[in-house]
């Protein structure tokens, strides 16, 4: 409603901080196990990464389409702050959740058609656990912008006061830029 101080708005603003940076932490160690097995074979028993009989997920299917509309959604969710701030009424921020509707229809088609399990050693279970929390990050993300857009339509924030709105789209970037470690690293890494 505008009326939280100086004082309140630096302290949600470092607390913010401080959980995406528990959440980069978080997500390094999952890169951290995925490197550890992949580039030290020989001390899992494998000589081989992705182990022998693992048929990968091709990284430029599904993976690229999932990354395009991950770049796509990041535009959409700036255009949509970029509105808010300019006082402007706009779509933007429904695209974006569509968008992230989208991408999380495309990791669920992904996972069922998927040519191995998370029972498939090392390699199966990093790839979901760390794709699959990034797709529960993405599942809060969606809900906190419906969330947002419902605030919006109901005129709840303004063009000066929107920082929870802000918020939500600095998570919403920081899963961007977590999909694209994953889909550099555990995708095309994975491949190659």
């Amino acid at each position: 409603m505008g009326a939280h101080t100086l004082l309140v708005q630096s302290g949600l603003k470092w607390g913010l901080v401080w959980f995406l940076f528990r959440e980069v932490w978080f997500f390094f160690s999952i890169f951290w196990s995925f490197f550890h097995v992949s580039v030290t074979p020989i001390t899992s028993n494998n000589w081989i990464w992705p182990y022998e009989g693992i048929n990968i997920i091709p990284p430029f299917q599904v993976p690229i389409l999932n990354t395009i509309v991950l770049l796509i959604r990041g535009v959409t969710a700036t255009l949509g702050h970029q509105a808010l701030i300019n006082n402007k009424t706009s779509v933007w921020i429904r695209a974006t959740i569509v968008l992230g509707l989208y991408f999380l229809s495309l990791q669920t088609i992904e996972y069922y058609t998927a040519p191995f399990r998370i029972s498939r050693r090392a390699y199966g279970r990093i790839f979901f656990f760390g794709t699959g929390f990034h797709g529960l990050h993405v599942c809060l993300g969606v809900t906190m912008l419906c969330i947002s857009a419902i605030r919006i339509s109901a005129m709840i924030v303004t063009a000066s006061h929107h920082f929870g709105i802000e918020f939500r789209l600095w998570y919403w970037h920081f899963v961007d830029v977590v999909w694209l470690f994953l889909y550099f690293w555990v995708y095309t890494w994975g491949a190659f």
